[in-house]
């Protein structure tokens, strides 16, 4: 990794826990975000429509707000469904604990603009070299309100019944918040932004190599050794599975490049429909471009049939989910370069999770490629994680399948590819895994063996 990505990393992960801290009263406060709401009007070129107050509250007061905030952007009856689900495919264990999290990183931030009161919230005592920029970052928020209403944005996440979608609308969020401070600290618009060679985009904004939850929690490692502030959250990092660490931090790490490719492809407006067009929001396109091809790129809406009278009575649905470029990178993301090519071909996905009364376990999904090669390597990389991580240190049997079917106690594992499509399942306690598997292709004619 270069000094100047490293650079970049740190920068973004500052915006997001640094505050500023007034020289005396809140009249000064106020002045100051008044002086820069006007900056942000300029640069982001949208005027804010409403005055945007501060406001001084307790730390108590703060975790309550944000709590109340991660209950929205997280889908409070969503979140379980998650991660049991992505427990299922060994990306959490089953100690891991969210409040936990929530805690230490409610610990580290102090600065924060409160969709439903419409302020921007503060703990007092709190210093930052990044004063003005702070301040920037959290009134981008208040514009993105004013122009959206993001808590009418949430409501319409939580209806697609996508945890990818809602991840890459943070990018937007957080990438935008984090692009116009970056600008306005070197008193740069977006026009000369855009003209940079490539050489100077990546010293700016980076570029489009993944970052590693590892990087991340080094970062934050180095940070604390320096700064305090950076402790409670560097160890929540170092404690939390990989796929939280790039989850909470990435945003603000990539997405300032992803709302980058977005103006220069399409102009500033572009951003602002982003926001609206969220049915299309995906993690592929905010972490894993093309380089070969900048044009926006479709997405397989993939559509799982019915499997309950496969299963049987005593099954219920439990989930339903898309996973995304983010989670399949995640999953693999020691694997290097195998693992950008699986997340940049990506083209969409579904999964189920459903559950017995006897605590049996299924979880079931299809994932679509642009390539057949990605796809391949995905069923090549899926298997070995199976064999290594899921049935370690058990006796695998190779069951007659079209494709893969491995077998260890009561844990089944089946997988089939078919060009560009991958169906997987992997269950525990369920008698007709295959039976369940084959029906994911269902109306679908197989391919002639060559």
């Amino acid at each position: 990794m270069t000094r100047l990505m490293t650079t970049h990393i740190v920068f973004g992960l500052l915006i997001g826990v640094t505050a500023f801290t007034p020289a005396n009263g809140d009249e000064q406060l106020q002045d100051r975000c008044d002086r820069i709401a006007k900056e942000v009007g300029r640069l982001v070129g949208i005027e804010l429509k409403k005055k945007v107050m501060v406001q001084r509250i307790s730390r108590d007061e703060y975790r309550k707000s944000m709590r109340s905030q991660v209950e929205v952007q997280f889908f409070k009856k969503r979140i379980d469904g998650w991660i049991r689900s992505l427990q299922f495919l060994g990306l959490f264990d089953d100690y891991f604990d969210f409040e936990e999290l929530l805690d230490h990183a409610e610990t580290a931030t102090n600065a924060n603009y409160s969709p439903a009161t419409k302020m921007i919230q503060i703990i007092p005592g709190s210093e930052s070299s990044e004063t003005d920029e702070t301040v920037f970052h959290e009134l981008v928020h208040a514009a993105q309100d004013q122009r959206h209403d993001l808590n009418r944005i949430w409501e319409q996440l939580d209806t697609l019944g996508s945890t990818d979608a809602m991840m890459a609308f943070r990018f937007l969020l957080e990438g935008e918040a984090v692009f116009w401070p970056m600008l306005y600290q070197r008193r740069m618009t977006l026009e000369q932004a855009v003209r940079l060679s490539p050489e100077s985009q990546s010293e700016v904004f980076g570029d489009d190599r993944p970052v590693t939850s590892e990087t991340i929690v080094r970062n934050f490692e180095n940070n604390a050794k320096r700064d305090p502030r950076f402790n409670d959250v560097a160890l929540a990092m170092k404690r939390s599975p990989p796929l939280i660490v790039r989850l909470f931090c990435l945003p603000y790490i990539k997405g300032d490049n992803a709302v980058l490719r977005i103006v220069k492809r399409d102009g500033r407006q572009a951003l602002r429909q982003s926001f609206e067009d969220l049915s299309s929001l995906n993690t592929r396109d905010m972490l894993f471009p093309n380089p070969q091809n900048e044009k926006l790129r479709s997405v397989t809406k993939v559509q799982l049939p019915l499997v309950e009278n496969k299963l049987g009575i005593p099954w219920k649905l439990k989930h339903a989910d898309t996973m995304g470029a983010l989670v399949l990178h995640t999953m693999f993301e020691q694997r290097g370069d195998r693992a950008t090519e699986i997340a940049r071909s990506w083209n969409g996905d579904r999964i189920e999770l459903w559950e017995d009364a006897d605590d049996g376990v299924v979880l079931f999904g299809r994932v679509e490629f642009e390539t057949a090669e990605a796809a391949t390597l995905f069923e090549s990389e899926l298997i070995r994680l199976c064999r290594e991580n899921w049935m370690r240190e058990k006796t695998i049997l190779e069951l007659e399948s079209d494709g893969t079917h491995l077998a260890a106690d009561t844990e089944h594992f089946v997988l089939e590819r078919r060009e560009c499509s991958v169906v997987f399942l992997r269950s525990t306690g369920c008698k007709n895994a295959a039976t369940v598997a084959s029906a994911l292709w269902e109306n679908e004619t197989k391919p002639p063996k060559h």
